[in-house]
């Protein structure tokens, strides 16, 4: 994948579901309209633990290959 701006995903087309961590989206790619899922949680005020594990939970989930596993692309982070 290139740069920021081949990963940027305008959203949200739709919501698919929403649970007590985030809400979870149905997006399009920029660059090439591709559909892909995007979970969006807000980090700002939690406790630095579940920080450390949602962070922790990114990184297993980035080295995960199996069939029935959805593949995960990149972690964004943005200070809103």
């Amino acid at each position: 994948m290139g740069g920021l701006a081949d990963r940027l995903l305008s959203c949200p087309l739709q919501l698919l579901g929403k649970g007590s961590f985030g809400s979870v989206y149905c997006c399009k790619r920029t660059k090439d309209r591709s559909l892909h899922v995007m979970k969006k949680i807000s980090i700002h005020n939690m406790p630095p633990k579940e920080r450390a594990a949602t962070e922790q939970e990114c990184k297993v989930l980035q080295r995960l290959r199996h069939p029935g596993i959805v593949c995960y692309e990149d972690r964004l982070e943005i200070n809103e």
